[in-house]
């Protein structure tokens, strides 16, 4: 499995191996497959907010393929993108896509059409590398590339002002989650003392920081859609130290996580009653509040947890 987005009632997914998409009720049932084209060896899928397009990257004879894939009755039209490190489509209702070029100076933001199409570099940087992303409508999120072994730094650039503002700089380790009221970020950074990785929270307009007291990355997490004071997120009790998140990236160290819902104001943290543990990543909640799905990253699997009735 590629990638995974939550629809209304159902998840979309793409097949590794075949590049087919699928649609699966909350619970496993009535499994579908939508699109009958085949394309092979797809390692990262990036989906639209609507579910009707994806971001692919795959590999064709020993190279690397970046494309825009739209999903049209049962076959998949692509678009060819630059080679680029990192993708976001833009919110609902812009049917927009903006991703970042390396070049020998530095690097380009772009912003595109969802195809593709009608390309218009907005900024140009001295890094060569960041992780876009696309979390307001008028806001990107350029984040570099996290590693405990270099500090982290996290820009955002708003559209319409064109301004690009730092939020969060030298920080060990640095992945970041925006709250969906862009009001705060969830952050990880990386503890060389205990090498182990620390969860906290910052107030966007304040800059305010508080530990959430919770040894966690924030990729291990996602916001509630309907309330942005909580947080559901994989958490292991006692996990290895190490160097994070670069030897878990690199599946040298693998945690235990149980699920958890964590109170942002109060900081209680509730368990959630999953009977087995898993090795969390791309937690995402279903448009209705009712599922909490999330990818084992020990076997590539899918899974969901029902929140609400």
């Amino acid at each position: 499995m590629a990638g995974f987005t939550a629809a209304a009632g159902s998840v979309r997914y793409i097949e590794r191996q075949t590049g087919h998409v699928f649609e699966i009720g909350p619970q496993g049932e009535n499994p579908a497959r939508l699109t009958n084209t085949t394309i092979p060896k797809i390692f990262d899928a990036i989906w639209s907010p609507d579910t009707s397009r994806a971001l692919l990257r795959y590999t064709e004879n020993e190279s690397l393929r970046t494309v825009s894939a739209t999903f049209q009755a049962s076959t998949t039209r692509i678009s060819p993108l630059p080679l680029t490190a990192s993708a976001a489509f833009a919110p609902s209702p812009l049917t927009k896509l903006a991703f970042f070029v390396s070049d020998t100076s530095g690097g380009r933001v772009r912003t595109a059409e969802s195809d593709g199409s009608r390309p218009t570099d907005i900024l140009t940087t001295p890094f060569p590398d960041f992780l876009i992303s696309w979390p307001d409508k008028n806001t990107l999120s350029l984040s570099s590339r996290p590693s405990g072994t270099t500090d982290g730094f996290l820009y955002s650039y708003t559209l319409d002002t064109k301004r690009l503002s730092k939020v969060a700089g030298s920080i060990p380790g640095l992945e970041v989650l925006w709250s969906p009221d862009m009001r705060r970020i969830v952050f990880s950074s990386y503890d060389t003392q205990s090498r182990l990785p620390r969860l906290s929270v910052m107030d966007i307009k304040t800059r305010a920081i508080q530990d959430l007291e919770t040894t966690a990355m924030a990729s291990k997490c996602a916001f509630s859609v309907r309330n942005t004071n909580t947080l559901y997120c994989g958490l292991t009790t006692n996990p290895p130290a190490g160097l994070y998140p670069d030897e878990w990236l690199q599946g040298a160290l693998v945690m235990n996580d149980d699920l958890w819902k964590i109170d942002l104001t109060t900081l209680e943290k509730t368990k959630l009653g999953a009977d087995r543990v898993f090795d969390v990543i791309r937690p995402r909640v279903s448009p209705d509040e009712r599922f909490l799905y999330f990818v084992d990253k020990k076997n590539n699997s899918l899974w969901s947890y029902k929140l609400k009735d």
